[in-house]
């Protein structure tokens, strides 16, 4: 399985032409190479390390590579190979992963003593199944503690993230007149 994926994301070239200013004002080229995956910002993240994340799936799923066959059924119907669907999904949660990063740095999010003990020690304790998917302990280590930041801040988004004021007062303008005499108190799920 892992063959395959491999030969369908190395098939995978993204291309942009952009490039950003660093602060001495040179010019920064973040041109996307047949190397890398996705650019969020400034920052290029490699195929490589992407390959290292379906491993590291592929480790949490038991190896199964399966996805939501009803979610799919469109683009299954359109042709879309299963593989190339697990590819997608496992690309989004990559990326993902990678802007909660952004988050944490941004916020000094940083891991308790107990959770990086507790990475440390799964990996002593699967130490035969990860390096069966082919994931060294530096990229198991480095990617398990990417996904508890995620964990982390996802378990508690209101202590980490704050809306911009735009967002919030346009929800809050949904109950103004005649419907604000209906709530006191109203929580409400806000997709951001």
């Amino acid at each position: 399985v892992i063959v395959v994926l491999v030969v369908v994301v190395i098939g995978m070239e993204i291309k942009n032409n952009s490039g950003t200013t660093n602060e001495s004002g040179e010019k920064v080229s973040t041109t996307l190479t047949s190397n890398d995956i996705m650019r969020i910002n400034d920052v290029v993240y490699s195929k490589e390390e992407f390959l290292n994340y379906i491993k590291y799936t592929l480790y949490q799923n038991n190896g199964d590579t399966s996805v939501d066959e009803e979610q799919y059924a469109d683009q299954i119907a359109n042709g879309t190979s299963l593989e190339n669907l697990f590819i997608s999904d496992t690309l989004n949660s990559f990326y993902q992963m990678k802007v909660y990063g952004i988050l944490a740095e941004q916020k000094n999010i940083v891991l308790s003593g107990d959770s990086l003990t507790e990475i440390d020690n799964d990996y002593e304790t699967n130490k035969e199944k990860i390096t069966e998917v082919g994931l060294t302990k530096e990229d198991y280590i480095n990617i398990a503690k990417q996904k508890a930041i995620v964990t982390l801040i996802t378990g508690n988004p209101k202590e980490y993230i704050e809306l911009p004021e735009d967002v919030y007062t346009g929800y809050i303008s949904q109950f103004s007149g005649d419907n604000l005499k209906t709530y006191t108190y109203r929580e409400i799920q806000v997709g951001y």
